[in-house]
């Protein structure tokens, strides 16, 4: 079941990852240091504005979902979610206006007057598509979310390339793609009613996801702040070179990561409400296997490829500084996803958010000490190392308080066996001296899973030695 619906969910975190590499390459020649450092300034906020005013009812409602279709209350729902949404975004947008008028500094002007729409589209493409993965609706979820990629990037560079337009054209394109693609639920949207909202269906939300606030603030803490740092102390520049490295070591990642993640955490909810926490525990076994078997080979091979993806990738003008941080990054980004796809599910089984309060806590604030230290004598790689610092810190909180919350069953015996099998991997390429090319790199990719596979049949990870015996044998 769960490989059907990683293979169903694949178009969706696939094509907007190539839209995603293909915008590093493009924009990180088109645009100087510190005008791709200005628009990664942009995206941060955006998400920062997204995380902390709407994504906590976003999330609330992927696991209140499947419990609304059984008691036939999907519309009001939906309903419910749409009113709030329309009432925070009327507020965002007041705010903004009240920031652009009164406030002298261009900088921070131009700042969120591009990341308010941004994220107000984004918000509304989310919580469409929330309703989609409740929904196990995973065709409609691919369309709106290749569209939004492919039409963001296609106009983005089209106004970088030709009007000269630099890191507004950039992020216009993509407010344009996203709001192209909230269309395919306009019918939808208009057709609920605020009138079925319900004062009970918003408690139900507000019950479950306002303790995921202070937890999403705490996570923009770890993620973002750090660029607004580097700005501050350092100028726009360096904020180029270290989002260019940190963008793409964490996207393949997160590729990755919401390639199992997507699709998983709807299943784990499914099985918890038919099955009970029986069912829902197995679920995460099967998780955790798939999971670390994808990511932790991948890691390593960023690690391992980083020189590679840094002249392929990356513009010249952000090359060398890029490549400082990119195995920092890759480390980070897997402490980081196994905490947030695996381990925090925990708490979102058992309805205990606020558990997270005392995971992002305390990596938020070491996050921002570490970055206030690091980042004045060390610039932009001091950064990098206080996100690994976070982000370990995370993971080992996250381990030891999810336990509290709801009984996950971690694949203890074949997490070893995926470990050694990547070790294996990593001991056969480091000694190995692959050009920085695009032929360099491919060698290094069919290698390393030639030997990372031969790794998996020897330990029989997944029963995959007993599978293939087994199909050989007839």
């Amino acid at each position: 079941m769960l490989l059907r619906q990683v293979i169903g969910y694949a178009p969706s975190l696939l094509i907007p990852a190539l839209a995603t590499f293909g915008a590093i390459f493009c924009y990180t020649r088109l645009l100087s240091p510190a005008d791709f450092g200005s628009f990664s300034l942009v995206l941060s906020t955006m998400v920062l504005l997204n995380a902390v005013f709407f994504s906590w009812s976003q999330i609330a409602l992927v696991r209140l979902a499947p419990q609304a279709i059984k008691d036939g209350r999907l519309s009001e729902l939906r309903a419910t979610v749409q009113l709030l949404f329309a009432g925070i975004s009327l507020l965002l947008i007041a705010g903004a206006a009240l920031v652009i008028g009164c406030i002298p500094i261009g900088h921070i002007r131009i700042l969120v007057a591009l990341a308010v729409p941004l994220a107000l589209v984004r918000s509304l493409l989310n919580m469409n598509q929330a309703f989609h993965r409740s929904a196990l609706n995973i065709r409609s979820y691919n369309i709106i979310e290749c569209g939004q990629a492919i039409l963001g990037l296609a106009m983005g560079i089209t106004l970088v390339y030709f009007l000269h337009l630099g890191n507004v054209g950039a992020i216009i394109g993509m407010i344009f793609g996203m709001a192209v693609m909230s269309l395919v639920d306009l019918k939808t949207m208009l057709q609920t009613a605020f009138k079925h909202a319900s004062p009970q269906a918003i408690k139900g939300i507000t019950q479950f996801s306002l303790p995921i606030v202070a937890t999403l603030g705490f996570s923009m803490i770890i993620s973002t702040s750090d660029r607004y740092l580097i700005d501050f102390f350092r100028g726009a520049d360096q904020v180029g070179y270290y989002a260019a490295g940190y963008t793409l070591m964490d996207r393949i990642n997160q590729i990755l990561f919401n390639l199992v993640g997507t699709p998983s955490y709807p299943l784990l909810v499914h099985r918890l409400e038919n099955e009970g926490v029986d069912g829902a525990r197995a679920q995460t076994h099967t998780n955790g296997m798939v999971m670390l078997a994808l990511v932790l080979p991948a890691c390593t091979g960023l690690i391992l490829t980083a020189r590679q993806l840094d002249t392929i990738f990356i513009g010249s003008a952000l090359r060398s500084g890029a490549i400082q941080v990119m195995p920092w990054i890759a480390a980070a980004s897997l402490f980081n996803g196994i905490a947030s796809h695996y381990f925090d599910m925990a708490f979102h089984l058992a309805k205990r958010p606020h558990l997270l309060w005392f995971t992002r806590g305390p990596a938020a604030a070491f996050s921002l000490c570490a970055n206030l230290l690091l980042i004045p004598r060390f610039g932009y790689i001091g950064a990098a190392w206080s996100a690994f610092g976070s982000y370990l810190l995370l993971l080992v909180l996250t381990i030891v308080i999810s336990r509290r919350a709801f009984p996950l069953h971690f694949p203890t015996g074949p997490a070893l066996k995926i470990a050694a099998s990547t070790a294996l991997m990593a001991g056969v390429l480091a000694p190995i001296p692959f050009p920085e090319t695009l032929l360099g790199l491919a060698g290094m990719v069919i290698l390393g899973a030639a030997t990372y596979g031969a790794g998996l049949l020897a330990f029989d990870v997944l029963n995959l030695r007993t599978r293939l015996l087994a199909l050989v044998g007839h």
